[in-house]
Formats: C-alpha cells, structure tokens, sequence
C-alpha cells in the first residue's frame, strides 16, 4: 500500500503543475482509433489508456477461422489458449503468466466467469453476435472487483443496423462439422432489434499419435469427442429521445458433448450436457448537462450435467449456477480537463448441486471511485497529460472483504508520431471459488483470497508514412501472494503459493497500399516463477509455472483486392512444463492456418463465400498433456445477407 500511495502522490503533484496552464489541445490528426470503456468504464480512445489496450474488431473478427470466442483469442498478444482439442473440450484463456481464473471476461459489462470454479468456458461463446472483444492487460480489480488480476476481456455483441437486414449461412467442414445460421433485423426510429438462431455440430473423430513410451507410437482416433449445439440469441435498443438508451441482449446456449478424457485416462462413455443463459439490460441516460447515469443489470444462468456410466466408478453430477447483479454508476464532467466516476455493485450468487452438502450462496457489495485528469498544452514536447486513479471496496458474504487501488499515467511526450507513454500500478485479487471452499471431500474452507500487485510501463507511438503503422512495447511485473494451488496428494486447495511474473510484450499493426495489405505481429516473453520453498530442498522453487510458455509469437497477414481477402495466421508458441520442477515439458509449436473470403455485393443483397484450412501443415501437438489437438482441417462457409447498414 505505501507504493501505491507514493505514486498517487507523484500523479496528484504532477496534476497540480499542469493545471495551472491547462489549454485545449491542438488540431493535430491522427487516424481515427475505436472508442472503448473498457479500460476506464468511461468512453476514451486506446491511445489514451494507462495500460496496453488490444480490440478485435468485427471486421478483424471476421477474417479469422473458427466459431468461437476462444477461435480468434489465440492470436491477441500475451494470451495464451489453454486448449483441450476439439469443439467440444474446454478452452480457457490466460494472460501474463496469471491463470485462467485470473482473466475476468465479461459480457455487455457483466460477469461471464463462473463462481463454482472461476473460470470463463470460452468455446461456450460463438461469434454470431459479436461484434467487438476488448482486452485490457494488466490487474482491473479497482474498477472490476474480483478475479482481475491478469486483465479484463470484454464481449460486446451487436445492435441492429439501421435498415432491415437478413442473412442465413451453411459450413461444413472436416471430422464432420456443420453449422447452419439464421438471423434477421431491423431498426424503426426508436426501436431495433436483431435475432438469430444457430445449430453447430461435429463428430471430431480426427486420428491422432499415441505414444506409450519413446519406441511406440500409435495412429488412433479420438472417440467420444462429438458435439452438438443451439444458439439463440436477441439484442433490442430502445432510444426514447437523443439522451438516452435502453439495451437488452439475450444469449442461449445449449450443448450435449462427449468427454473422452485425457489419452492416459480415456471415457468412452462420459457425457457432459451445459445450458447457458446470459441477460443483460443496460441503461444510459444524459439528460443532466455534464452528468452521465448508467445501469449495467444482469442474470447468468448455468445448468451442467456430467454423466459417467463408468461399471467402476458411475458419475452422475449436476450444478446449477445463478448469478445477478446490479451495477449503477454516475460519470460526472467536473470541467473540460476532468471527470469522476463514482459507481457500486451489488450481486447475489448461488449453487445447487448434488456434490454440495448443501445450496452455496455469495453476496457482494461494492463501491468504486474514480478520477480521470487531461491536460493540454502548447508545449512542444509532453504536451498531453491523462491520470488515472481509481479505489475499490468490496465485501462477500462468506469471504471477508477487499480493498484495491490503482493508479495510471498516459503522457504525450511528441505529437510527432504520437509517441505516448504509460504506465499503471495497482492491487488485485481472486476470492476463492465455490469449488474451494465448499467441494464435499476436496474443499479447504479456511482459504483466504488470492492477492497481487501488478505494475506495467511502455511506449506506443503511431506514423503515417507510406501506410499506416502502430507500434507499442509493454513491461509489465505481477506478484501473486497466497496463490491457491491443488495438493496433488490430497487434491485439496491450499494458500502456499507464491509466483512474480516478469516479461514484455510487443505488437505491430500495419496497412499499406489504401489498406489493401494488413500486417499484425506481436510477441511476448513471459517469465513466470514459483517462489515459495515448500520446504527446505523444494526443487520446484524457482521454476518457470507449468502451462506457461515463456515466448508467444503471433503473425497475421491480410490482403484484400476487390472482393477477394486472403488471411493467413501463424503462430509459434514455446514449450510448456508439465511438472513443477520443470524436469518434463511439452514441445515448442508453430501452426499456420489460412482463409479465402469473397464478398460480392449485388445491389442490397452480399453473397459470402469462405474458404479456411486450419494446421495446413498438419502438426501433431499438444497444447495440454494428454490432449491431442486435431490435425489438418478444412471448413467452407456459404451465405447470403439482405440489407446493408
């Protein structure tokens, strides 16, 4: 804390300076970048944020293979894909060395992870209604409470366009996938509102090696991995007057899949079926001059079951997930250089679960302030100025309560080339989940939260010479204390231990020629070390975290002439321990996956036509041990749209 408050008092004492020849800032053009809110709750641009911003668009969304949310992550920068293999296995996601419970995804604002386990199940979100995915790296647990500690993602999905639209597409693919998309909308002057329907099935029966020691190795084929989904989804927009808004969004899903296990311990009759229900209404009102009211409220249902018929051991586990919350916050505009946010949370959870002694409950108050700085002048170098600080106080029902502050800076040092530099430093944590605490058999009810200080620094500039170019470079520095790791002895949750993340990440983005070429390159060196001593010769002190490469380089190449895209994605991710002492890893890989997209357009009707090949080079890997990834596949899309917006 005394950290914090050092370099809360530098921010505070650099304002004081600044204010007193505070000027409007110049006329200077700079291409127009996306507007998010991600980073601050309020509405600024990525150039203006305290820490790295990445934000997949719907375009960038569409010249990507895959159906999924998790499908287009593995190419942002710093994110690591824990993938399990197929359509129908778990996909969850990392960011700087953190777990996956410490990436808060949210959907519209509200909260996707789940509190039985804390993990957000990525391949249980299809694209069909995305339209933007915004990533903030770094700790957030000062405007978005819990499980932050690693970064923020958030889903915003689509509103109507502004005339009627409609549009139907059919793919097939290889190991047996379809998927069949129906959709329609249409906006009056007050009123819009876009539906679709999605049916997505697969058989994934693809081969893979199997090997029982250094001198076998046996082709087989994955059995019990099909899958077989419905998506139903509705996004309305209510606009009674210019100064406010109502939006409602209705997400459904519904999946029955096969779970085979890992290779070494194989089910052929283990099935798993989830229902997912995501609503969220979202109020804006600006009827008050220099006054913004908004209220975030949502409801996420989750119903799984696992059945095992095992002769053995029989399995048959069911869990009902419920989590509502109500978020209202006031943005208010002070002057022309200044803005606060004060805003609070109010949420309820429960579970009800045969493996449960008992139906869990959570509640959570919490109150968050915030202040937003931005000073000008004419001054030729560090002539632009933003400061961030933000507190957070939240208190749950069962696990006590959490204060985390945070700070940031984002410092023009030349309007030539927009050189920027920022910087953020703050404290995280993760409350521990249903599953920790209140497991029957394998639950540790004395855990104590997860909690981190996480600081990040780096520069990002823009120019505009033969093209247009971005380019940024990131430090960052995240210390986990209390981590919560899984005795693999007992299998029961325990508070020791301790991990320092270290690394730096750096991204490219380019277009030439009128944006007929697009180039996208980041890469990012993770360094992320256990550094607690279980005991006096723990040969695990010191090693780099299991599942966490250290080096992730991702290239993307887009070119585009007259209604022909070409894409091409490669990635090469470096090898991943698979024991705490780092004596077994698995190998490095680099995979290549390709698309051809055409789009003619003829009079109000667009006719698609999608061609894509994923692991061209048909790679045998593993992203997980024990998890074979498929090999070369192929999908082709065809579609037709009515309407443009």
């Amino acid at each position: 804390m005394k950290h914090f408050l050092l370099f809360t008092f530098i921010l505070f004492s650099i304002n004081l300076s600044y204010s007193q020849e505070s000027l409007p800032d110049s006329n200077t053009i700079y291409p127009q970048c996306e507007v998010i809110v991600t980073a601050t709750r309020s509405t600024i641009s990525p150039n203006d944020a305290p820490s790295q911003v990445d934000i997949l668009d719907c375009q960038t969304i569409s010249n990507m293979n895959g159906s999924t949310v998790a499908d287009v992550l593995k190419y942002s920068g710093s994110i690591f894909l824990n993938d399990n293999g197929g359509n129908a296995l778990l996909k969850t996601a990392s960011i700087r060395g953190s777990s996956s419970q410490h990436l808060l995804v949210l959907v519209n604002g509200n909260r996707f992870n789940s509190l039985q386990n804390g993990l957000a199940y990525l391949n249980l979100l299809p694209l069909n209604d995305v339209q933007q995915i915004e990533i903030v790296h770094g700790g957030n647990s000062a405007l978005y409470g819990a499980d932050a500690l690693g970064g923020v993602m958030n889903i915003i999905t689509r509103q109507a366009s502004k005339t009627i639209q409609s549009r139907t597409e059919f793919t097939a693919g290889s190991f047996g996938y379809q998927k069949y998309l129906i959709e329609g909308g249409g906006r009056t002057n007050l009123f819009g509102i876009i539906a679709g329907y999605a049916y997505e099935k697969s058989k994934d029966d693809y081969k893979y090696h199997f090997r029982r020691d250094s001198n076998i190795d046996t082709i087989m084929r994955r059995q019990n991995s099909d899958i077989s989904s419905r998506q139903f989804y509705t996004h309305a927009n209510l606009i009674p007057d210019e100064q406010s808004s109502i939006n409602l969004s209705v997400k459904y899903l519904k999946a029955n899949f096969g779970v085979p296990g890992s290779t070494a311990f194989m089910s052929s009759s283990a099935r798993q079926s989830d229902e997912d229900v995501n609503l969220s209404v979202n109020y804006l009102d600006k009827h008050f001059e220099d006054i913004q009211i908004s209220v975030l409220s949502g409801i996420h249902y989750e119903m799984m079951k696992y059945n095992d018929a095992d002769s053995y051991y029989p399995i048959n586990s069911h869990y009902r997930n419920i989590f509502i919350n109500l978020n209202p916050q006031v943005t208010i505009k002070q002057s022309n250089t200044q803005r606060f946010i004060i805003g609070g949370e109010l949420s309820n959870g429960r579970l009800w679960s045969n493996d449960f002694d008992s139906k869990i409950r959570r509640t959570q108050s919490s109150l968050y302030l915030s202040s937003e700085s931005n000073f000008s002048s004419n001054r030729i170098i560090f002539n632009k100025l933003s400061f961030y600080q933000t507190i957070r106080y939240d208190r749950f029902s069962d696990v006590g309560f959490a204060v985390t502050p945070k700070a940031g800076v984002n410092v023009r040092i030349t309007e030539t080339g927009n050189l920027r530099f920022r910087s953020s430093f703050g404290q995280d944590y993760r409350m521990p989940s249903f599953n920790d605490l209140y497991y029957r058999g394998f639950s540790n009810p004395d855990l104590k939260p997860e909690r981190s200080t996480s600081y990040d620094a780096g520069f990002m500039s823009q120019a505009s010479l033969y093209g247009n170019h971005r380019a940024e470079i990131t430090y960052f520095h995240l210390n986990t204390t209390n981590r919560i790791i899984l005795n693999q002895t007992t299998y029961i949750p325990e508070n020791i231990g301790n991990a320092i993340s270290n690394g730096i990440e750096l991204k490219y983005d380019g277009q030439f020629l009128d944006d007929m070429l697009a180039f996208g390159i980041n890469y990012s060196f993770t360094d992320a070390k256990k550094k607690n001593l279980d005991y006096a010769t723990d040969s695990t002190y010191n090693k780099q975290l299991i599942s966490v490469p250290r080096e992730v380089f991702n290239l993307l190449v887009s070119v585009s002439y007259s209604a022909l895209t070409f894409n091409l994605n490669f990635s090469s991710i470096g090898k991943r321990f698979t024991q705490m002492d780092n004596e077994a890893s698995l190998p490095a890989y680099n995979i290549v996956n390709t698309n051809i997209i055409l789009r003619h357009i003829f009079g109000r009707l667009t006719f698609l036509l999608k061609g894509e090949a994923n692991n061209i080079f048909d790679k045998d890997y593993q992203v997980i041990k024990d998890y074979p990834i498929p090999g070369r596949n192929y999908r082709i899309t065809i579609g037709i749209e009515y309407g443009n917006s």
